[in-house]
């Protein structure tokens, strides 16, 4: 029994072991619109075995992927409400739920916390290519001279490249990749201290039993 117990704590340790280590998340997207009004966007995640892409264009209803160890084990449409369809009250309901939990918070705490929670988010790299024209020549070059004083007060781990066009259309096109490290356990532990030390508890006030 001693024996059973000792390696359930060993086990448990290195879970918390585990959790405690950083998480390395890579993302990508890319977009594309056109003068005809047509415009997709696509992107994905990978953390590990695990990899998450989605894709949306006009007209086309937004499609998701899931992938595990390169094996695809879900793909389909990303749930949307018809027009024709009426809504429940399930997502008021929900939503007043949800709002009832975030008046238990200060405002300013909750902003102290999550400013202070970039040291458990660590962006790795970020690289990002831009191709843009505008029918309006100005807007070019506004946007192309706010992209190289952007350039100039970033760090160097981020990167953003642009190829600006005088075509006097307007169409855009951005690429980007970025790689991220997350304590996911560290910033479990930390919300759920935060919440522990911050959330007003409610207290129930019986009600009376007429007489």
């Amino acid at each position: 029994m001693m024996w059973v117990a000792l390696g359930v704590v060993i086990a448990l340790g290195l879970v918390l072991a585990v959790a405690m280590l950083p998480v390395r998340i890579h993302l990508n997207l890319q977009g594309r619109g056109e003068p005809s009004g047509m415009w997709l966007v696509g992107g994905g995640g990978r953390c590990g075995p695990v990899t998450l892409s989605a894709a949306v264009a006009r007209g086309v209803p937004a499609q998701l992927q899931a992938h595990v160890f390169g094996r695809k084990v879900w793909s389909g449409p990303i749930a949307t409400v018809d027009d024709d369809e009426v809504p429940d009250d399930s997502d008021g309901v929900w939503l007043q739920r949800a709002l009832g939990v975030a008046r238990r918070f200060d405002p300013v705490e909750v902003a102290t916390f999550a400013l202070g929670e970039h040291k458990r988010v660590r962006l790795e790299s970020l690289e990002a290519d831009l191709d843009y024209s505008f029918r309006d020549v100005a807007t070019t070059g506004k946007l192309m001279g706010a992209v190289y004083v952007l350039n100039g007060v970033l760090p160097e781990r981020v990167i953003i490249r642009q190829q600006a066009s005088w075509e006097l259309t307007d169409r855009a096109a951005m690429k980007a990749t970025a790689s991220i490290r997350i304590w996911v356990g560290r910033a479990v532990v930390d919300t759920l201290v935060f919440v522990a030390r911050n959330m007003r508890w409610r207290t129930r006030i019986p009600r009376e039993q007429p007489d």
